[in-house]
């Protein structure tokens, strides 16, 4: 004797964050609802900037925000430099009552990574076998553009090397701010001559944390480099040298 099925009190359409997050709500208050989806497996490109303070109050209750919280890196306020010019500048506490003041950024390749295994290197793969695409990535990190024969070398190998991608996604998958907490915490014991050459440029990490780093070390000393991005050594190679040498011959000769 066939059993009816059971209808669901409740059909959600579409698993995208909105309809995942009220699956779980409802779940949690003994609800089980329906949830479909036309497209046939998650997205793995990344989303949204951050996740706004509101948010982190709404999920807070399921236990999400606090694993959030553990992953993701707080930002009060956020910057937009190019060459060296502030273009923008976005002030996330000031005036927010919330026990969150502050934008929650959360580094997703490794969630990729972690989500989807070795599709989401092999879906990386694919998107840059295109030039432009190599093109537009190395542009984030340098202005120096590279030949295509020095394309084909950075690139070669995750495209071609099934074991090259594997490597990337297990490092992918271990990566953690959790390591970087923890390493910050010794930078102050740390009494050797550290010298740092930041690009002015570079799109991720801006002069204020060049400087917040440079007062976590006792002995550090902090040079921009104008016309440079994240990869100063391409960018100015021969600036980086001689302030390398510099460094070492002031060391040496103390």
């Amino acid at each position: 004797m066939p059993y009816p099925r059971q209808t669901p009190d409740i059909l959600i359409v579409g698993a995208g964050p909105t309809g995942l997050t009220l699956a779980h709500e409802l779940l949690r208050q003994g609800i089980k609802p329906r949830l479909i989806e036309k497209t046939p497996a998650p997205s793995p490109n990344t989303k949204a900037l951050g996740v706004m303070a509101r948010t982190l109050e709404l999920l807070a209750p399921s236990g999400i925000t606090q694993e959030m919280l553990a992953q993701g890196v707080k930002v009060p306020i956020y910057s937009v430099f190019s060459q060296g010019r502030q273009l923008a500048r976005f002030d996330f506490a000031n005036g927010i009552e919330s026990p969150y003041p502050y934008i929650l950024m959360i580094p997703q390749l490794h969630y990729g990574a972690r989500v989807f295994g070795r599709g989401f290197a092999n879906f990386l793969a694919w998107v840059l076998r295109a030039r432009s695409a190599q093109r537009l990535f190395m542009a984030a990190l340098a202005h120096y553009r590279l030949s295509v024969e020095e394309l084909d070398a950075v690139f070669h190998p995750l495209l071609h090397q099934p074991f090259v991608r594997s490597e990337m996604t297990r490092f992918l998958r271990a990566v953690s701010n959790r390591y970087t907490l923890e390493a910050t915490q010794t930078f102050s014991r740390f009494h050797h001559p550290v010298l740092l050459v930041w690009g002015k440029d570079d799109p991720f990490f801006s002069s204020r944390l060049a400087v917040r780093l440079q007062q976590a070390f006792p002995d550090a000393r902090l040079q921009f480099l104008s016309h440079s991005r994240a990869f100063v050594p391409l960018d100015q190679p021969q600036v980086f040298v001689q302030h390398l040498m510099e460094f070492v011959h002031a060391i040496l000769i103390s």
